[in-house]
């Protein structure tokens, strides 16, 4: 059999493929079919069908592309669709028909594919044509000597998924058999478009539109091949310029005469436009260039690529270096996606992609990442279109250079250029990344070559070498501020590898919840600041705080769209009904959260929360280049600290990310938001200022209660304007709340009569009553002093003793700091003393080791105890919510812990949460993706008395006395302690 040549950097344009004439054929608009073959050999080696190819027709199910096999056969193979249980990895087949008119006999029949993952071997009419492996980015082949025209053709693609993931790890190789290949999300099929075109042997193959640092002129590379590998002739390139709003609106026409002879690379014509609209995002301009090509053969062809003006750079300034758009200071904020969507696993519809674009901006975010993955064309498309900036890597590439295989770098490599390749006309596209989190060395030396050969394909773009981590076997855990080749970039129209001058710092954990520590006054006092003036400074991955997606909106898009379910559908609506069940079950949740959907939301809001105020923070630094949010969007498994969910619903109020990222407001920071009522906060007063106010103003500022306005004063202050974007104005505004509960503070800055920019912040002062000095307590096993230590830091009076001591003096509060065999010896066994105790009256308080407790009473029949879980941090991550109940009295109720729980709720402390199904749940939990909702603190009525279960880590909260707003702590131990429903 004789292979045609696979050419494998055919370019597709923004939004036509190719040609401009009826020389189109979609595929992806046919009906396909999709069978698995199961027991086919997973290697790449043209083998028919098992079914055999006259069967092939009539098997397995009916689709449309683009398609996986995890969105319609999930689960099929083992039966199991829980977890990752349903995935098939192996051999699969998408078929379908198409007939082809009669085209002229010089002309060549191109087959044309977006994309698949991960192998694809193609037959036309049952013959074997070519095989690609470079998923995720676009291929050809030229198909003329197997069809018949005017005749039915079949086509049938053999997708090999021989491994895969579904986190967002690349840096450990996947293998097909022995072979070592790229990692990557674990979802098989065609992941894009499939296209017919026929055309003239010599036709334009690639169009680039340069952008130059002369805005408005472009420099347009042509490159027209022939597909029978003959010289190309002579002949003419017309360039016209059309704005995208208008196709018959011609601005610009010029024909030029070109000898064949300059054809063999690219064709550079520069076009100058200076009435031209710049591209932006906030003024997203589009224009078309079309191009068209006459031979002297009498071949033609017309191609169209869409473009901005718009020029992205580093500008180095007497005050620093910075980023600068169109002439402008811009400070990246954008947050990382992995590539994950709902239902196929890796394709975003065209009405998803829309969604995700236009909610980034409603965030206020400027930018967004493919994070450890190649993008998808769409997504660019809409970014170009709407305004919002990207930020590009392969994923995977580190593994080449970690192996050393040498097979595997090739492949990286050439995943590297078609993407470059793909994507270098798109204006949202400015920045290129190799590897993401290289961690534990330097690069090697082909790692530096390929540096310079990916540059060399786009000079108009910068390009880093790493976006990392530092393990501490490189420069001691931390981004080095001398030069390092770890640091290795190149800016545009600069052959240059520079090892100092951008600076790139993950810290990808996150705390839990936003705390009074990431805010302490100016300067160094600004968590995330940064005095480094000389370079670039980017925090790479910042505060991963996992929640749980907006189930009820799943839900209904669910229904709507027929019940596919895919590959995570099924495991959204499992837990959407047992977060429903819950608060059907639950009344005071119910009445707190009226629906699963403002359950959620309530989570959600503590990590949008977090990542507004860091936001913030290093805005009012102003040295600061880009911040990037850990994360975009989850998936069912894990990477759940994505502020959006896998359909593009964000999780929480939209409007809380989208103040801090204003361009002009005044932003109010309290060095503690959480304290005793008696006790002065401090607050500092800084403009956020990209709108270039300068000159003189007034800041007034007021600080209100329930009761009404009790403070007010005006500064008079100076603005700098310029690139300044963050400026302090006023600070050490002292504000003593004078009643407990919320305290408003809010500050206007003011030019005449006029409000020009405004801000706010919260506090929330605690009130605390001396505890009754008759009340008897008890404190009950407390080897190690933490709990003795908790109460006497509370000013809780208690004495210590056996447990039979104490049950014998009948005490009023009895506190379990940990399980002891005490509970369980057989004088207390036998009579259950402890029990009756608590039934004539008695509250038993258990603040540590509540799981084992609960297992005891469990073993006495009066708890219905399940087991215990912990609850992860980070990108799975696990939060509680309380409504409003009596020991809650004087704290705020009826939401999850947000930053006022935060001696409770960051990631630092022990955090468990248990399954009782008796009982009254206080304290609600939930964790990661578990199906479930939990309690953290339990109540269980007995007689006259009460038990009460608590995991929640009030103990180690109350033994950090550093922290003011421990109050909170100290005030709920009070409550649990007096308080008598």
């Amino acid at each position: 059999m004789k292979h045609k040549r696979l050419f494998a950097f055919f370019l597709f344009s923004s939004l036509l493929w190719a040609s401009l004439q009826a020389r189109q054929i979609d595929l992806s608009l046919n009906d396909w079919r999709l069978w698995l073959d199961k027991e086919a050999p997973v290697v790449a080696d043209a083998s028919a069908p098992l079914c055999g190819w006259k069967q092939l027709p009539f098997q397995g199910k009916q689709i449309r592309i683009p398609a996986t096999v995890e969105a319609y056969c999930w689960g099929m193979e083992s039966g199991e669709k829980f977890g990752l249980s349903g995935d098939y990895t192996g051999v699969s087949w998408f078929s379908t028909d198409f007939l082809l008119p009669h085209i002229k006999s010089s002309q060549r029949l191109l087959l044309k594919f977006e994309s698949v993952r991960f192998c694809a071997e193609v037959f036309v009419n049952q013959k074997f044509v070519g095989k690609d492996e470079a998923f995720g980015t676009p291929f050809y082949f030229d198909i003329t000597d197997y069809v018949l025209a005017g005749k039915k053709n079949s086509l049938a693609v053999r997708i090999i998924d021989p491994d895969g993931n579904f986190t967002w790890t690349d840096f450990n190789p996947h293998f097909w058999g022995e072979r070592r290949i790229t990692p990557s999300h674990g979802f098989g099929g065609i992941t894009g478009r499939v296209e017919l075109e026929w055309v003239d042997p010599n036709y334009i193959s690639d169009v680039f539109v340069q952008n130059t640092p002369q805005i408005t002129t472009v420099c347009a590379k042509v490159k027209v091949d022939n597909l029978l590998n003959q010289k190309s002739p002579d002949g003419e390139l017309r360039f016209r310029l059309f704005p995208a709003s208008d196709d018959n609106q011609v601005l610009y026409d010029k024909s030029i005469r070109v000898n064949g002879d300059k054809l063999d690379e690219y064709y550079s014509f520069v076009l100058q436009y200076p009435k031209a609209q710049l591209w932006s995002p906030e003024s997203p301009n589009l224009y078309w260039l079309q191009i068209d090509w006459n031979g002297k053969d009498g071949s033609s062809h017309s191609v169209r690529k869409r473009f901005g003006f718009r020029w992205f750079e580093i500008k180095d300034s007497k005050d620093g270096r910075y980023f600068q758009l169109n002439g402008k200071r811009i400070v990246l904020r954008t947050a990382i996606s992995w590539g994950f969507w709902p239902v196929n696993g890796i394709i975003p519809t065209p009405e998803l992609a829309e969604r995700q674009i236009r909610l980034a901006k409603e965030f206020g975010l400027n930018m967004l990442n493919f994070h450890r993955g190649i993008g998808q064309t769409v997504l660019l498309d809409k970014a170009d279109e709407l305004g919002l900036l990207y930020y590009e890597e392969p994923g995977g590439y580190k593994t080449g250079g970690n192996t050393r295989d040498v097979s595997l770098q090739a492949l990286n490599r050439e995943r590297f250029l078609r993407m470059m390749k793909r994507d270098r006309s798109h204006p949202s596209l400015i920045i290129y990344n190799m590897i993401n989190e290289i961690s534990n060395r330097q690069p090697l030396p082909f790692e530096i070559e390929d540096l310079k050969l990916f540059h060399s394909q786009d000079e108009t773009r910068h390009i880093t070498y790493t976006s990392s981590n530092f393990f501490k076997v490189l420069h001691g855990g931390k981004c080095p501020v001398t030069p390092s080749p770890v640091k290795s970039f190149m800016r545009p129209y600069d052959t240059t590898v520079y090892q100092q001058g951008w600076w790139d710092q993950h810290f990808p954990d996150g705390p839990g919840v936003y705390c009074d520590r990431f805010y302490k006054g100016p300067g160094e006092g600004i968590f995330r600041n940064s005095d480094n003036l000389h370079e670039i400074v980017m925090w790479g991955e910042e505060g991963a705080i996992g929640t749980p997606p907006r189930l009820q909106l799943i839900k209904e898009e669910i229904e709507k769209n027929g019940n596919l379910t895919g590959w995570d559908g099924d495991a959204y609506l499992a837990q959407y009904e047992a977060f429903d069940t819950f608060l059907k079950t639950h009344p005071d949740f119910q009445k707190a959260f009226p629906d699963v959907d403002a359950f959620t939301r309530s989570f959600g809001n503590v990590a949008i929360y977090y990542q507004g105020r860091i936001i913030e923070n290093i805005r009012i630094g102003n040295v600061v280049d880009c911040y990037a949010v850990n994360g975009w969007e989850e998936t069912k498994i894990e990477n759940h600290s994505g502020i959006v969910d896998a359909y593009r619903h964000p999780k929480g109020d939209t409007h809380i990310l989208a103040h801090y990222n204003q361009p002009l407001y005044v932003a109010v920071k309290l060095r503690s938001k959480v304290m005793q009522r008696e006790d002065t906060a401090i607050a500092d007063f800084y403009v956020v200022n990209e709108k270039n106010l300068k000159g003189k103003y007034r800041l007034s500022v007021t600080c209100s209660d329930n009761r009404g306005v009790f403070f007010e004063k005006t500064y008079a202050v100076k603005l700098e304007g310029g690139n300044t974007y963050g400026q302090l104005l006023v600070k050490e505004v002292k504000i003593t709340p004078r009643e407990e509960g919320y305290t408003v503070v809010r500050a206007f800055l003011c030019k005449g009569n006029e409000v020009k920019a405004e801000g706010m912040d919260k506090l929330y002062a605690v009130g605390l009553h001396e505890m009754d000095s008759s009340l008897d307590v008890a404190l009950l096993d407390d080897s190690l002093g933490h709990t003795s230590n908790a109460l006497k830091s509370s000013g809780i009076v208690f004495r210590s003793s056996t447990a039979k001591e104490i049950l014998k003096s009948h005490p009023d509060v009895i506190v379990i700091g940990a399980y002891d065999r005490q509970l369980a010896m057989p004088e207390i066994e036998a009579r259950s003393e402890l029990l009756e105790w608590v039934k004539a009256g008695g509250r038993l308080l258990v603040l540590g080791d509540a799981d084992k407790v609960s297992a005891f009473l469990a073993e006495k029949e009066v708890l219905d105890y399940r087991g215990c879980v912990p609850l992860r941090t980070v990108w799975f991550g696990g939060n509680y919510a309380v409504a409003k109940n009596l020991y809650f009295s004087g704290l705020p109720c009826n939401t999850a812990f947000n930053w006022e729980y935060q001696s409770l709720a960051q990631y630092h402390k022990q955090r468990k949460a248990l399954r009782i199904m008796n009982g009254k749940c206080l304290v609600a939990a939930v964790a990661e993706h578990k199906p479930e909702v939990f309690s953290a603190l339990h109540s269980l009525k007995m007689g006259k008395g009460e038990i009460i279960l608590s995991t929640l880590d009030i103990v180690r909260a109350l033994n950090r006395r550093d922290e003011t707003a421990n109050v909170v702590a100290r005030k709920l131990l009070i409550n649990l302690m007096t308080l008598q429903n």
